[in-house]
């Protein structure tokens, strides 16, 4: 019986903590901001980039990314998703992104 005990106990631990790490998580993804852009080849979107950092994201991996100002922003591929950071507060560059044969342009500053 106390084997039984101490597996239940265990259990409810763990269902206590995988909530408790739920919440955390839940909290750190929340964005607060999330703007949807439909873009062409003829349209230039501006994108503010947050201190904290700006996720753009797209339907398919980009294949070539071409970032104007090299030492204004770092920019990382996550599957379909382009990680942007500013290594300045005022920072500020054009960006081109290529994917399936379509280039798309963005005016990248920081918010």
């Amino acid at each position: 019986m106390k084997n039984r005990e101490e597996a239940d106990l265990n259990f409810l631990a763990l269902i206590i903590f995988g909530l408790v790490i739920g919440i955390f998580c839940t909290r750190l993804i929340h964005a607060k901001n999330i703007k949807l852009l439909r873009l062409n080849n003829n349209v230039v979107a501006t994108v503010k980039i947050s201190p904290k950092g700006t996720i753009i994201s797209f339907p398919t991996k980009p294949t070539k990314v071409i970032l104007g100002n090299k030492g204004s922003f770092g920019i990382e591929y996550v599957e379909n998703d382009l990680a942007v950071s500013a290594l300045s507060s005022h920072a500020q560059s054009n960006l081109f992104v290529y994917l399936e044969g379509r280039r798309f342009a963005f005016n990248l500053s920081t918010s």
